[in-house]
């Protein structure tokens, strides 16, 4: 569906055109005589002036020297991102086109469920474990639910008062 958008979008011409110029190198001399004028520019000013005072003209000029590689890359990526505008903005209303948040809404439910309930560390996790992934009824041993107990009510987990909080000097 997407690459036939993509191939009859009417700017797709224009990207193939561009690319077909780049790979042909149709314009490589240009490019090239182009830099050469520079380069010529830049020698009349260092025969011209003293090297004090030809310098601001000299490195303003080494700026202005195109690299045929950069300003295709520019070019093309340029010529894809307008059809891929054009496409996002006409599927903007679709439905496959937005973000699933659903199960992003889930777990937040289920965490602010979880925070409601009345019960243990260890409950509100079997409680959130059963709500993400199902689980019916989680049977742990006795020693690892000993273990998960005592990691659910560990200092670290536990919410930091900022009152309560040691000031350091």
């Amino acid at each position: 569906m997407l690459l036939s958008e993509i191939l009859t979008n009417g700017n797709f011409l224009r990207l193939m055109l561009d690319a077909e110029i780049y790979v042909d190198g149709n314009v490589t001399t240009q490019f090239h005589t182009l830099n050469k004028m520079v380069d010529v520019q830049r020698m009349i000013f260092v025969k011209k002036l003293c090297p004090d005072d030809y310098s601001l003209q000299v490195e303003t000029l080494k700026r202005i020297t195109i690299e045929e590689d950069a300003f295709f890359e520019h070019t093309l990526s340029e010529d894809i991102v307008r059809i891929m505008r054009e496409i996002r903005t006409r599927h903007l209303g679709d439905i496959e086109s937005k973000a699933d948040t659903s199960i992003v809404d889930r777990m937040v439910a289920t965490v602010d469920e979880a925070a409601g309930f009345k019960g243990t560390p260890l409950q509100k996790f079997k409680l959130i474990f059963h709500k993400w992934f199902g689980a019916k009824d989680i049977k742990l041993s006795d020693n690892a639910d000993e273990q998960l107990e005592t990691a659910l009510n560990s200092e670290l987990l536990k919410p930091v008062n900022p009152d309560k909080k040691k000031k350091r000097r």
